[in-house]
């Protein structure tokens, strides 16, 4: 199963937008009641339907958590006379919990209902949400309590969690980091769920609280593992961290000045991540036929015989460069106190282009050259000498010209100009305004 996508882009701070219809009156409806704060781990309940319009419905009761906190929310069934209800989304207006399902017919006002959670996703928010905590703490313990939340999004593989830090987080400060909230794992902290005054609750733990940004009410809810990180929270968490299980960054990046993104999976989901890892790792190693231990020497000496390959085919490409150069030069013309060589190859790189009018241009510096290749598109290359350049060439000017004549463009500068398009039936035309372009400015005429 794969890790969740990463999402390169910052997340601008701005105003969420409920997704409750605004025509909806729950003025008259009695706050709902939360089990998943008094029984997070109740996966079944009972509940009366007190209102429904279309596909939404208001219970007394509910275990399903609404979205919020950068949590999403719960789904599951509704079961009503024995048929069942897929529940869509979760969502909170003021103190009531509405429930979007699969059908406008189905449960009725003042009927009893059986909801049921799904347990494996609601689990991995959990693990996954009491695993920022754990991971928040660890990064202040070590980069200092500068650090302070950004931005957060959980999901059931992987979550974000985005941190303000004056520079990049190295490896080893990474891996440092694993290595803490790990341990905090392993020592199976108590997870503290109780609701505060809030003055009492800043007074006791600071306003390192609202690392989640600063909550309403009188009273606030403070998610504290034991003697490591407490924070105004109002998500679900597990009851102690133990059950996070193995937590590691898979990735990390810089989505902007001052905000460092770590995106982290939490028990099972990394298991699975190694797995993934592990099967790409023996492919590897059955394809460079060696073991995996042994990888990375393969893959060293794979190297090595590439960059001595790649040196050979160079010094191979330099000489038949030379070879093509001494062939060509005696094809150019004279013109006024410069030589022009104009000449088209039916394949051939810009690259490789250009390594030949370095060898013409470097032998004779009164030397003009136009070079062009091409045969699914078309590239030119114009280059000078020491001694053309003091006649007036231009070589960006040249360059451009000819391109439009294969419906491209191109410029550079005086002593090397390149263009590119893709008509290239038309290269034989726009060498030939190249040199065009090249003898008028030979002549001291630069005005077309």
């Amino acid at each position: 199963r794969r890790v969740a996508e990463l999402h390169s882009k910052p997340q601008k701070k701005t105003e969420k937008k409920s997704k409750v219809p605004t025509h909806f009156d729950l003025s008259e409806l009695p706050e709902t009641e939360l089990l998943f704060y008094k029984e997070p781990y109740k996966r079944e309940f009972t509940a009366d339907v007190l209102w429904k319009e279309g596909d939404y419905v208001v219970l007394d009761r509910t275990a399903f958590y609404p979205e919020g906190g950068g949590q999403p929310s719960d789904d599951g069934v509704l079961k009503s006379n024995g048929d069942k209800f897929e529940v869509l989304d979760v969502q909170k207006s003021g103190d009531v919990v509405l429930h979007k399902i699969d059908s406008e017919n189905g449960v009725r006002t003042g009927e009893k209902v059986k909801g049921e959670i799904n347990w494996e996703k609601r689990s991995a928010y959990m693990r996954h949400h009491t695993a920022t905590h754990i991971l928040l703490g660890a990064l202040r313990s070590l980069l200092g309590d500068h650090v302070w939340q950004h931005g957060v999004q959980k999901g059931e593989e992987s979550s974000r969690l985005d941190v303000s830090h004056h520079k990049r987080i190295s490896e080893e400060k990474i891996q440092e980091i694993e290595k803490l909230a790990n341990k905090i794992v392993f020592q199976d902290r108590k997870v503290n769920s109780l609701w505060m005054d809030r003055n009492e609750a800043e007074k006791k733990y600071g306003h390192s609280l609202y690392q989640g940004g600063v909550v309403p009410g009188r009273k606030i809810r403070i998610v504290d593992i034991e003697d490591w990180n407490a924070q105004a929270c109002s998500g679900t968490h597990c009851t102690h961290n133990g059950e996070v299980g193995l937590i590691k960054i898979i990735n990390r990046e810089r989505i902007q000045d001052g905000v460092e993104r770590l995106v982290f999976a939490s028990g099972l989901p990394v298991l699975e991540s190694l797995q993934e890892q592990e099967q790409r790792i023996k492919k590897s190693a059955e394809t460079l036929r060696t073991s995996p231990d042994e990888i990375d020497k393969a893959v060293q000496k794979l190297f090595d015989q590439w960059k001595s390959a790649k040196k050979e085919v160079d010094n191979l490409r330099s000489r038949v460069a030379d070879l093509k150069a001494e062939k060509l030069e005696k094809n150019s013309e004279s013109f006024n106190n410069i030589q022009i060589l104009a000449e088209k190859f039916e394949d051939g790189d810009s690259d490789e282009l250009i390594q030949i009018g370095e060898i013409l241009t470097n032998n004779n510096k009164n030397m003009v050259v136009i070079l062009a290749s091409g045969k699914t598109s078309a590239n030119i290359i114009a280059m000078a000498g020491e001694k053309a350049l003091e006649e007036g060439i231009n070589c960006g000017e040249i360059a451009s010209e000819a391109a439009k004549s294969i419906e491209g463009g191109g410029g550079g500068k005086p002593e090397l100009g390149q263009g590119g398009g893709g008509n290239v039936e038309k290269l034989e035309e726009a060498i030939k305004m190249g040199v065009k372009i090249c003898k008028k400015q030979a002549s001291g005429d630069n005005n077309g």
